[in-house]
């Protein structure tokens, strides 16, 4: 499915939530693939604590248990702390692509929630960043896929930066909308690349 930049309004605030959230998921998976459930319900509870006591966060019920955007923001300023425990718990192999991960998603959420014009470097290094991001995370752990908000935030994203300046001033209607017509037709859509 092709749809061009220009119709596509990245969505900062969906994408800091789905983003924040798989990569906490996928350090709850790192631990599971190398210790075993019994070890990643373990590190869970400590991450959950962690999360609540070091980061001062909490889960907004009304989201299902996740996290709603000002948390995002503070996991995402705390993304150290989730790195420093799964060195506690995974192997290095694991543990350093997380790392260098986290160092990306951390660069990337300034941009995505700034609301004010991004100077040209910024772009450009957000540009980098994205598809550094994405790539670090596809290569460096198998099971991971690449999803529609992956897609967006290295495909379309920076376009739309270029484009307008700026990602936090507009309206995520548009991706949610996408987002939607994604999920109905994935089922026709089975190719495992972007």
């Amino acid at each position: 499915m092709f749809v061009p930049p220009e119709d596509i309004a990245p969505s900062p605030l969906h994408l800091t939530l789905g983003m924040t959230s798989d990569t906490l998921r996928l350090a709850a998976e790192v631990v599971h693939a190398s210790a075993g459930p019994a070890r990643a319900t373990v590190f869970c509870t400590e991450l959950g604590q962690l999360l609540l006591n070091r980061a001062g966060v909490k889960p907004a019920p009304y989201f299902g248990g996740t996290f709603e955007g000002r948390e995002c923001h503070r996991i995402g300023r705390k993304l150290t702390l989730v790195c420093e425990l799964l060195d506690e718990y995974a192997p290095a192999r694991w543990a350093a692509p997380f790392w260098r991960a986290c160092a990306d998603w951390q660069a990337l959420l300034p941009i995505l929630n700034r609301s004010a014009v991004i100077a040209p470097h910024d772009m450009d290094e957000f540009e980098r960043r994205a598809a550094s991001f994405v790539d670090g995370l596809v290569t460096s752990f198998d099971w991971v896929t690449v999803t529609p908000k992956m897609h967006i935030s290295v495909c379309h994203a920076t376009a739309f930066l270029r484009r307008f300046g700026s990602l936090g001033c507009y309206s995520e209607q548009a991706l949610e909308a996408l987002h939607g017509r994604f999920n109905q037709e994935a089922a026709l859509y089975t190719a495992g690349t972007f």
